[in-house]
């Protein structure tokens, strides 16, 4: 068996990291983002508090069409130099902004969202739990279109990914976000030349009020 980097080796670097200039000027940053804490989402004009842990889950698959349409919008929206996935992440996240917004009439909006914390070739290889939780906050405003949304996604993200490694989780842990936002590409994978299904276990239980989880599937583009 191929030696991967422990999980110990990545919990000391990151351990390391804490004590570092910019690890507190990223703590400072998020005691101000904490403090941007957006209102309630009353959904339809009311607030129905969660009483419990249990939630529905609905799976759509858009298909192939659909989905290369939402990706070669993506594409044309000018966000400097960006990779693909990014563009994707931001394109359905502002999707859910403007369907949160829609529901609630909120202005200011936000979700949790998750980043796999693997930017580098050795934590690529780290078999582990990785993932960083991060709050997202964005004013959607009433004439606010699906182009300009999109680039204040993208700012917000391009901005949070500096400072997620270090104060991010006790942020989102502080802002009590009611929603969550994820975005997943699951490559096509193969095993001794048999495709790899790709099966998604849901505990039927969380404790956002609303979801939503997108999953680019590789083996057909959907």
């Amino acid at each position: 068996l191929l030696e991967r980097p422990t999980f110990s080796r990545y919990a000391a670097a990151l351990q390391q990291q804490q004590q570092s200039q910019r690890a507190e000027l990223s703590r400072t940053f998020w005691q101000e983002f904490a403090a941007r804490k957006p209102e309630p989402l009353n959904f339809y004009g009311r607030i129905h508090p969660k009483h419990t842990q249990n939630v529905v889950r609905w799976t759509h698959n858009l298909g192939s069409v659909q989905t290369a349409r939402l990706i070669a919008l993506a594409e044309t929206v000018d966000l400097g130099t960006v990779t693909s996935e990014f563009r994707q992440y931001c394109l359905n996240a502002a999707l859910f902004l403007g369907l949160m917004h829609q529901l609630t009439g909120n202005e200011q909006l936000g979700f949790v969202t998750t980043i796999h914390n693997r930017a580098t070739q050795v934590n690529r290889q780290t078999v582990g739990v990785l993932m960083e939780l991060c709050p997202v906050l964005v004013t959607v405003l009433p004439d606010d279109s699906i182009i300009s949304l999109l680039q204040k996604v993208a700012a917000e993200m391009q901005q949070l990914l500096r400072h997620f490694r270090h104060g991010a989780c006790r942020a989102a842990s502080d802002l009590a976000l009611e929603a969550m936002f994820s975005f997943v590409l699951r490559p096509s994978l193969q095993f001794d030349g048999q495709t790899v299904e790709h099966t998604i276990v849901h505990p039927g239980s969380g404790s956002e009020r609303l979801a939503l989880h997108v999953h680019h599937l590789a083996d057909d583009n959907s």
